[in-house]
């Protein structure tokens, strides 16, 4: 019975520290004009949850670059939509040496992040594709593609926005092209932010100790079953 209480208040803090995690997210948002007022600048610095991060592109030395989107198409995002976001160059990801990279200064959660001009294709049958690849403070990972919403349609209104699901404690992450055409232009994408939530160290460390007070219990009943 204690077990269960034990295994129960465990699985109670996991909840609380999903909760919470939902609770503290912060959207670095690069389509803010009052988070960034400028973005044509390298790095781009800021702070979020007590982590400090910059912001590079490469090639080296390029700058930001970014045009207007139709601002209205936004409502209900999270995302201000005062500009399209970050480019290289130019105001997106667009050739295969292009790439834009966040550097937090300790690990972050990254819960997701957002992408502005991804397309498909008015016949539906070509969507543009974008990769990205998280760094954990040891290891880069694969580069994992993502692609445009079938909704997202070209020269429709629409922004071509995606909202990519991460869910990983990152160190960095970097964004690149892929290569991909949406049979209209290049495959290109502006980032437009991420949504992050800090660490919950205190409470897995009470994971860890209620996890180790049932395994001490388990113990026990064993040595005292070899005993009888």
């Amino acid at each position: 019975m204690k077990t269960l209480k034990i295994l129960g208040a465990a699985a109670a803090v996991a909840a609380f520290v999903s909760f919470s995690n939902a609770a503290d997210a912060a959207v670095i948002d690069f389509t803010s004009s009052t988070q960034f007022p400028s973005i044509n600048a390298q790095p781009l610095t800021g702070s979020v949850h007590g982590r400090s991060f910059q912001v590079t592109s490469q090639p080296g030395g390029s700058v930001f670059g970014t045009d207007g989107i139709n601002a209205g198409k936004c409502s209900g995002l999270s995302l201000a939509c005062d500009r399209d976001g970050l480019g290289v160059s130019n105001d997106e990801i667009d050739g295969d040496r292009e790439s834009i990279t966040i550097e937090f200064s300790s690990l972050i959660n990254v819960v997701e992040f957002y992408v502005l001009d991804l397309f498909t294709s008015r016949n539906g049958r070509n969507q543009e594709v974008g990769s990205y690849r998280t760094f954990d403070g040891t290891t880069w990972s694969n580069l994992i593609d993502f692609t445009a919403d079938s909704n997202e349609v070209v020269n429709s209104g629409d922004i071509g926005f995606l909202a990519v699901a991460v869910n990983l404690p990152v160190k960095a992450i970097e964004w690149s092209y892929s290569g991909a055409n949406d049979n209209v232009g290049v495959g290109d994408y502006a980032v437009a932010g991420l949504a992050v939530t800090p660490l919950p160290a205190a409470a897995w460390f009470l994971l860890t100790g209620l996890g180790g007070l049932a395994g001490m219990r388990w113990l026990r009943k064993d040595r005292a079953a070899d005993a009888a």
